[in-house]
């Protein structure tokens, strides 16, 4: 895979150093309705070829089913080579500042890119690390994705992986400390060894010059305890053989290794799991105590291998912490001391994948004391170093400190973790937000204070001043979210003695905390304005209750929602004051619940209109056109419907006023909504399922077919509020009407004479046979003859068997009338025009019914696979004779060739034509042909992308993916021309495609064929074009050439194909020539395609092998038969045999091979 796609940076050589794994998860959008259910993603590196975005592979999302039958239409695992060092490559990502992956839809089970969808901007100069982590990138959280760079509205949320894995000979940092694992360890310790020798000799240097002896201060040393849990493995890791034989080692130095054997305790069909239950002490002290401070522990981290048997599978590590230890001892010397509890990644040796997790935990202590510890157990609340009899119940303040045996070195180890732990600085801003966003004042939670405690004998104290339990247990109670820890952090800013607590200091805490924090929100506000505090309170709480925001992901959030971006100088004083203790992070849950609580504030400062100025704005607002075509296109069939007469104005207006009036009166909230229009019908369509049926069921009865998008946004364009309610008014209807003569869409107009145009050509109607009918039912007025009335024209038509509305021929002929009067001239015109735009490649449409001569590219040029599954009628699998003579009256040049092709084909006449057959057919006709084979060949392969991009794998199919018929929707509505150009050109094949394509469909089939039936053709021209792969495998047979043994040449020191490795095309047609197969009678692509519908040109190494092994069986056993036969008889009598095996060959297609080899 690493060598499969360009290497990272772009264009820059070098040695391979590592790689860089994407992986994208899950999309969420914000609109379901509007996006595509699969997605793949691009990356935009930056240097590579902007003319060349393809080079970059596409990733699948994992969050996508696998279901049976459906190809990957891209990778979901990419690993890009990095040949370049690890200090470079970052210095790279630096300079490229973003990361832009853009997101399209699948259109295709080829795997073609649709639509686009969206694209994510990745801010990297957050996530990227130095030498001190060697240069690890780890990119991992949810992304937003907006539309365009110019549009930033948000579709979504994209949840991304990206990480470096470097290889054991990157350069991360000099050769002096590129040791690993337990080499580390040794070099560490002699380091340190040397470094207190040359210590000591300094000390004994500095004595003897200054004469006193100098007392050296106590040293007092810390040992370190591993409690190894619990251990959780993928069974896929393992080794089925040996699945109980597992151990886990590790090193607390040089000389002190630690090996603790593991016990199956469950095991289910994904994973098992291990007791491992080992409580092991250093022999050494990690950490020392010297002169009120804390050493750096003598180990900067663990690592632990996992052994299965002699095999070593898996490797972990875990970071010790810097400090962590009291400064000083306490009373009673130095106490055990809990330092974490965690799960550690456990990660594969061969490829570095996470395959499970191990938990720990980790005391530090003296020896003696650890020792003499009962084993840990992760289920306990905190943890307790030493067993003593039980205690009253703690407050707070210890159970944030921990429990030990003294309360005084409690204060001690608490106010040490204060000054040096990193968590602190968190604590305190995750404190002050949730205090502020639990919206209580000073006051209540003093009044939470002084209530009555459970605790008995306890002296109340005065006004002004409080216990420090009082206050902390008064804030759980009161404040939402808040831990222990930040309860004792918030009592202790108001502090006045070691246990008490000023009333009025709190007072001023909290007063400073809420203005800050009040301040913060006004620069949101400033930045981000009004409406967009909402929409991004509701993203910040779809984070979840435990989640964190980084500084620089705060950033992005706020640019999803500012059109010009954060600016920084504001950015950096919004996160001084929500983040004064410059932690870095940001809990989630509280930030949504300020955001929220002020914009619900700005919702409500706004002073709504009264009722009568509302009444009185809408009544006199002026018809709007709906934005949705679907909706424009409605309406413009409902005014031609009124126009013609069919439909009586004040019929139509009672029908949708009464349905206008209903729905709005039982969702006043959607129906009546002055937002903006496509969030209102994203709204009704989503709760109001009743409403919409009875919109369009009043749309309906006006003999107006459509869907709930356009009836409610019609309805909704035509209608005005009055007390409250939707009402439809004659008035309103006629001003709509009047505005749609004064200004058409010219997009709508165009496509419904497209569509009357095409309806022409599907009944059969050319220019003069469209002329003759007009004259002959139609009194022409006029000089010339040249007018006739609109009412004549439509009964011609109409009569002519056209497919199309009456209203709809209404609308397109008032485009060629003045007067109520029909210019013939102008529609000939138009016709004439519309014909030379629609066959750029063929004809005039004349030449398809025969008037002129055929054109250059007909239907007979269709690849055999269209043409027989056109054919096909009722997917038999085979023909009649007499159907394959039709093509004979299709226009064409190759039109006399058929009759001679049909004797070739079926020489003992049968009368039945296998597929088989109909390909030695389809290439007597190209024979025939002179000097159009490029030509052909380039049409060939535009009908194969076709069949890929149309014809879809599953066995049903949606009537969501295809617009068939301006006013007959549904997947088993009559096809016709029209309607079968416009779903291929909706999927973006090519017009002279779509129209040969959909002509030879109607052409085949003498009843009325659906749009289903037609999708059904195309699937069917897929699957037998799948059985051209076979043509390779009989090219290797006849030369007798073992594709499998040229595959293996592929993997070179290998016995068998490794799984999942791939060859590309060319690269085996290279070898199977050399080899002697003779590729001048294959028709390579077509070959390609049914062995690879990815369109990447990449053929798997053992699903080649296994076709070309079931070809061998399927077709070995007649040769045998054949070579027996010719021992033991005469070649007359063999031919003889052999036309009787083909004779019964096509008899019965589905009799074994072996069987009748024996005739």
């Amino acid at each position: 895979m690493r060598g499969s796609w360009p290497s990272l940076p772009p264009h820059v050589p070098g040695t391979l150093q590592g790689a860089l794994q994407v992986q994208l998860y899950e999309f969420l959008p914000e609109r379901p309705a509007e996006i595509p259910t699969e997605l793949v993603g691009v990356l935009d590196w930056w240097g590579q070829d902007p003319d060349q975005p393809g080079a970059m592979p596409p990733l699948e999302l994992w969050s996508h089913p696998a279901r049976a039958g459906r190809e990957l239409s891209g990778f979901r695992t990419v690993e890009f080579p990095i040949q370049a060092s690890p200090k470079s490559f970052t210095a790279y990502l630096q300079d490229m500042k973003t990361l832009c992956i853009r997101l399209y839809g699948i259109t295709t089970s080829g795997g073609m890119l649709g639509d686009p969808v969206g694209l994510s901007e990745i801010d990297l100069q957050p996530w990227l690390r130095g030498p001190d982590v060697d240069y690890a990138l780890r990119v991992e959280g949810f992304f937003p994705v907006v539309r365009s760079h110019s549009d930033r509205v948000m579709v979504g949320q994209l949840r991304i992986c990206l990480r470096t894995d470097w290889a054991e000979d990157a350069e991360l940092r000099p050769k002096a400390e590129a040791i690993r694992s337990f080499e580390q360890h040794e070099l560490q310790a002699r380091l340190t060894e040397e470094r207190s020798r040359a210590a000591r000799r300094d000390v004994r240097h500095d004595a003897e010059r200054a004469g006193p002896v100098l007392v050296p201060s106590p040293v007092v040393g810390a040992h370190l305890q591993v409690h190894l849990c619990g251990l959780r493995l993928q069974r896929s890791a393992l080794d089925s053989g040996s699945a109980g034989d597992l151990r886990v080692a590790f090193r607390f130095g040089p000389a002190d290794e630690v090996s603790v054997a593991a016990s199956l305790q469950e095991e289910d069909s994904d994973s098992v799991i291990y007791l491992l239950g080992s409580a092991e002490v250093s022999s050494t002290p990690v950490w020392q105590l010297r002169d009120g401070r804390v050493d750096a522990p003598r180990l900067s981290s663990m690592h632990f291998h996992f052994w299965q048997g002699k095999q070593l599978f898996g490797l972990a590590g875990l970071p010790l912490p810097a400090t962590g230890l009291p400064t000083s001892e306490g009373r009673n010397g130095l106490n055990p001391i809990f330092l974490l509890c965690q799960d550690v990644e456990v990660r594969s040796v061969s490829s570095g994948h996470e395959i499970g997790r191990m938990k720990l935990a980790l005391h530090a202590g003296p020896a003696d004391a650890l020792k003499a510890q009962p084993p840990y157990s992760p289920m306990q609340k905190a943890p307790k170093p030493v067993a003593r009899p039980p205690q009253a119940s703690q407050g707070p303040v210890e159970e944030a400190m921990g429990a030990t045996e003294d309360p005084a070195p409690a204060r001690t180890w608490a106010s040490s973790l204060d000054q040096v732990l990193p968590g602190t600085a968190r604590d305190e801003t995750s404190s002050c937000l949730w205090l502020v966003a639990s919206g209580i004042s000073a006051d209540e939670v003093l009044a939470e204070a002084r209530r009555p405690h459970q605790k008995p004998g306890r002296a109340r104290s005065p006004l002004s001043t409080l216990e420090l339990d009082e206050l902390c247990e008064a804030l759980m109670r009161a404040v939402e979210g808040l831990a222990p820890k930040h309860a004792v952090l918030l009592a202790s800013k108001a502090k006045c003695g070691q246990r008490m607590v000023s009333t009025d200091l709190w007072k001023g805490v909290v007063l400073e905390v809420s203005a800050r924090l009040e301040a913060a929100l006004d620069l949101l506000q400033q930045e981000v304005g009004c409406d967009a505090l909402g929409k991004l309170a509701e993203q910040l709480a779809a984070l979840g209750v435990e989640a964190s925001l980084r500084h620089g992901e705060l950033a992005a959030a706020l640019t999803q929602h500012a059109s010009r971006g954060p600016r920084w100088g504001l950015m950096d004083e919004l996160l001084r004051l929500l983040d004064p203790s410059s932690a870095g992070v940001l809990p989630a849950r509280p930030l949504a619940k300020l955001v929220a609580r002020r914009a619900e504030t700005l919702r409500k400062a706004e002073e709504p209109r009264s009722a009568e100025e509302t009444m009185e704005a809408d009544r006199n607002e002026p018809f709007r056109a709906p934005s949705l075509p679907a909706a424009r296109q409605l309406l413009s069939a409902f005014f031609c419907l009124l126009r013609a007469g069919e439909v009586r104005l004040q019929e139509a207006a009672n029908l949708l006023d009464a349905a206008a009036k209903e729905v709005s009166r039982k969702q006043p909230s959607l129906w009546c909504s002055k937002g903006s229009e496509e969030a209102v019908l994203a709204g009704i369509l989503e709760t109001d399922k009743a409403g919409i049926l009875e919109v369009v069921k009043a749309w309906q009865t006006l003999r107006l077919p459509t869907s709930a998008s356009p009836a409610a946004a019609a309805l909704r364009s035509l209608a005005q509020l009055e007390n409250s309610e939707l009402r439809v008014r004659e008035a309103k209807i006629q001003e709509a009407m009047a505005l749609s003569d004064s200004s058409p869409d010219p997009d709508h107009a165009r496509h419904s004479e497209e569509e009357f145009f095409a309806a022409l050509l599907s009944a059969k109607l050319g220019p003069t046979e469209l002329q003759s009918r007009l004259k002959e039912s139609c009194a022409m007025l006029g000089e010339g003859g040249r007018f006739l009335r609109l009412d004549q024209f439509l009964a011609a038509v109409r009569g002519a068997g056209i497919a199309m509305a009456n209203a709809d021929v209404l609308e397109v002929a008032r485009r060629w009338s003045t007067s109520g009067l029909l210019d013939s001239d102008a529609l000939f015109q138009c016709h004439d025009s519309w014909r030379r735009r629609s066959f750029s490649h063929a004809v005039p449409a004349p030449a398809i019914h025969g008037e002129l001569e055929v054109s250059e590219l007909s239907r007979l040029d269709l690849p055999s696979y269209v043409l027989f599954a056109c054919l096909d009628v009722s997917a038999k699998g085979h023909v009649s004779k007499d159907v394959v003579c039709q093509l004979k009256a299709w226009p064409s040049v190759l039109a006399k060739s058929v009759s001679e092709a049909l004797v070739l084909c079926d020489p003992t006449d049968r009368g039945v034509i296998t597929y088989a057959d109909f390909r030695r057919f389809c290439g007597h006709l190209d024979r025939q042909r002179s000097d159009s084979l490029a030509q052909v060949s380039e049409f060939r392969s535009e009908v194969r992308a076709a069949v890929y991009r149309c014809g879809l794998s599953s066995g049903g199919f949606s009537d969501s993916g295809f617009s068939v018929s301006a006013h007959e929707r549904g997947m088993d509505a009559q096809a016709d021309l029209a309607g079968l150009v416009r779903v291929l050109d909706s999927m973006r094949v090519p017009r002279h495609v779509a129209e040969i394509l959909a002509g030879s469909f109607l052409a085949a089939r003498d009843q009325n064929p659906s749009y289903r039936a037609f999708l059904t053709m195309l699937r069917r021209s897929r699957g037998l074009l799948r059985r051209h792969a076979e043509d390779l495998f009989r090219a290797c047979f006849a030369a007798s050439v073992d594709l499998s043994q040229v595959l293996l040449e592929f993997s070179p020191g290998s016995t068998s194909l490794p799984v999942g490795a791939a060859v590309g095309w060319e690269s085996l047609v290279a070898a199977l020539c050399k080899a002697g197969v003779d590729f001048s009678q294959i028709d390579s692509e077509d070959v390609i395609a049914g062995l690879d519908e990815s369109g990447q040109r990449l053929l798997i190494l053992t699903e080649l092998s296994a076709g070309f092994q079931a070809f061998k069986a399927r077709h070995g056993p007649v040769l045998e038969s054949l070579a027996k036969m010719a021992d033991a008889h005469s070649s007359l009598d063999v031919l003889h045999r052999l036309v009787r095996l083909q004779k019964a060959t096509v008899a019965d297609k589905s009799a074994d091979f072996c069987d009748i080899g024996c005739l």
